[in-house]
C-alpha cells in the first residue's frame, strides 16, 4: 500500500512540476511556480526512489531509520505534500496583471548599481580583517578544521559568510538590471564569492539566480526553458559529485553504492526530516525534534545576540534535527542535517503547522509579487524556494534584504497613491468652482 501511495503522489507532484515549467515557459511570473518545481524535486523526486530503488539504509541514523519505516508516517507525508500545492495554488497566486507588470522604479537608480558593485567587494574586505587570510587561498575553507576548531577562525568565517551572501544579492540586483550590466565583471565577482564561501549551495543559487535572469527577460521561452533548465541540472549534478570527492571525500571509488545513494537522498531529498518531523508527533514519547514548542522562533528572534551574552540561547533548529536523528541530546557538531520549513513548522506548532508551513510560503510569494518590482520578485523566488531547502538560520541576510526591499516598495507606493488622492480631491474641488473663483484659484 505505501509503495502505491508513494507512486500515485510522485505522479501528482510531477503532474503539478510539468503544469508549473509550462507556466513559465510561456512567460507566467507567478514565483509559486518556480516553488512548485522545487517541491517535486526535493518531496517527490524520493518517493519515486523508495519505490524503485529502496529507503537507504540510515544505519548511523536511527532517527531517520524508524521514521522512513513507519506506516503512519509515510501515510501522513505523502497526504501533506500532496496538499501543499493546493494550498499555494489557492493562497499563492495573485492578480495577474501586477505579477506581469514591472512598473516599480525604487531600486533601479544609479546609486543603487553603485551600492550592487560597493556590495561584491566585501567578501574581499572580510578576507583581509579574518584572523587567518591565507586559509581562503584554497578552494572549500569553510571545511577545514580550523573553522570548526578556533573559535576566532569561526567567526572570521561567519563574517566572510555573510559578505558573500551580501554580495550575491548585489550581484543577482545587477544581473537583473533594466540596461546592460557588466556581465563579466559580475561572472568574475560570483567565482570570487563562490571560492571565498566553499559551499555548494552559493554555486546552486549562482546558477538558479543566472538562470532566473535569463528567463526574466526573455531569453528562455518554450523549449529553451527546458533545455537549459535540464543542463542547470546536469551541471549542478556534476559540481556536487566532484565536491563529495574531493573535498568532503566522499562517494569515491572506495565508497559502496548504498552509502552513494544515501548521501544524494541528504543531499537532495527533505522526506527525511518531514517525516522525522511527522514521526515525533505521532510518537512523542520516543522523543521531539524541540525542546518547547516554538524554540526556533525564539533563537530567529534573538539571532542578533551574541551566544556568549546569552549563553542559554537556543540553538539554530538545524541543530536539533541532528540531535534527533542521531538520538543525542542536542549540541552543535560543528555541521548538521540540512532542513525545511515545512517540518520546522510541525515541530514548532505541532499538526497546525502543516497547514502554517506551506501558507507562510505562500504568503511570502504573495506579496513579492504585488510589488511589481523584478529584483523584489527574484529575492522571493530564492527566499521561497530556501526555506523548502534550509532553515532560515542559513539565509537570513536574504530574507532581511526581502523584508527592507518590501517595506520600502509599499511604503513608495502607499506614497504615491496619498499623492494622487490628494490630486483628485484638489481637481474636483477646482471642478466645482464657478467661473470667477476658478479664474482666482488659477491665478494664485
Amino acid at each position: 500500500m505505501i509503495a502505491f501511495l508513494n507512486t500515485i503522489t510522485f505522479l501528482w507532484l510531477a503532474a503539478w512540476a510539468c503544469y508549473a515549467v509550462r507556466c513559465l515557459a510561456r512567460g507566467d511570473r507567478h514565483s509559486i511556480l518556480f516553488v512548485i518545481i522545487i517541491l517535486f524535486v526535493f518531496c517527490g523526486v524520493p518517493l519515486a526512489a523508495d519505490v524503485i530503488v529502496g529507503c537507504p539504509e540510515y544505519a548511523k541514523y536511527p532517527g531517520f531509520y524508524d521514521a522512513s519505516r513507519d506506516g503512519p508516517t509515510s501515510i501522513i507525508y505523502c497526504l501533506y505534500v500532496s496538499s501543499c500545492v493546493l494550498i499555494w495554488w489557492f493562497l499563492g497566486i495573485g492578480d495577474p496583471t501586477k505579477v506581469s507588470r514591472d512598473r516599480s522604479d525604487a531600486f533601479s537608480s544609479p546609486v543603487v548599481q553603485v551600492l550592487c558593485y560597493v556590495l561584491m567587494l566585501l567578501p574581499l574586505v572580510a578576507v583581509f580583517l579574518a584572523p587567518n587570510p591565507s586559509l581562503y587561498a584554497h578552494y572549500g575553507a569553510a571545511l577545514d578544521d580550523s573553522v570548526r576548531i578556533d573559535d576566532s577562525v569561526a567567526a572570521g568565517h561567519t563574517r566572510v559568510t555573510l559578505a558573500c551572501q551580501a554580495a550575491f544579492v548585489g550581484a543577482a540586483c545587477l544581473l537583473l538590471w533594466p540596461k546592460r550590466a557588466n556581465l563579466p565583471l559580475i561572472l568574475v565577482g560570483m567565482v570570487m564569492l563562490a571560492w571565498l564561501h566553499g559551499k555548494r549551495n552559493i554555486v546552486a543559487m549562482e546558477l538558479l539566480v543566472l538562470f532566473y535572469a535569463a528567463w526574466r527577460k526573455g531569453h528562455l521561452r518554450g523549449s529553451r526553458l527546458l533545455a537549459v533548465g535540464c543542463s542547470v541540472a546536469i551541471v549542478l549534478g556534476a559540481f556536487s559529485y566532484f565536491y563529495q570527492v574531493n573535498m568532503r571525500f566522499i562517494a569515491g571509488n572506495d565508497t559502496a553504492m548504498s552509502d552513494v545513494y544515501q548521501n544524494v537522498r541528504l543531499d537532495y531529498g527533505r522526506d527525511d526530516v518531514i517525516k522525522l518531523a511527522i514521526y515525533s508527533e505521532l510518537y512523542p514519547d520516543q522523543g521531539r525534534i524541540l525542546e518547547y514548542r516554538g524554540q526556533s522562533l525564539l533563537f530567529y528572534s534573538a539571532i542578533f545576540i551574541p551566544r556568549e551574552v546569552w549563553p542559554e540561547k537556543p540553538w539554530p533548529y538545524a541543530v536539533y534535527v541532528t540531535a534527533r536523528m542521531l538520538e543525542n541530546p542536542p549540541r552543535s557538531l560543528g555541521w548538521s542535517m540540512t532542513t525545511s520549513v515545512l517540518e520546522e513548522a510541525i515541530a514548532n506548532c505541532g499538526w497546525i503547522g502543516m497547514f502554517l508551513g506551506p501558507v507562510l510560503i505562500a504568503l511570502i510569494c504573495r506579496i513579492g509579487d504585488s510589488c511589481e518590482d523584478r529584483f523584489i520578485q527574484a529575492l522571493t523566488v530564492m527566499n521561497a524556494c530556501l526555506l523548502l531547502a534550509v532553515h532560515l538560520a542559513a539565509f537570513w541576510t536574504f530574507m532581511l534584504a526581502w523584508v527592507a526591499m518590501v517595506a520600502w516598495s509599499k511604503s513608495q507606493t502607499t506614497a504615491a497613491r496619498s499623492r494622487r488622492v490628494v490630486r483628485d480631491v484638489r481637481h474636483e474641488e477646482f471642478c466645482h468652482l464657478d467661473g470667477a473663483e476658478r479664474s482666482v484659484h488659477e491665478r494664485s
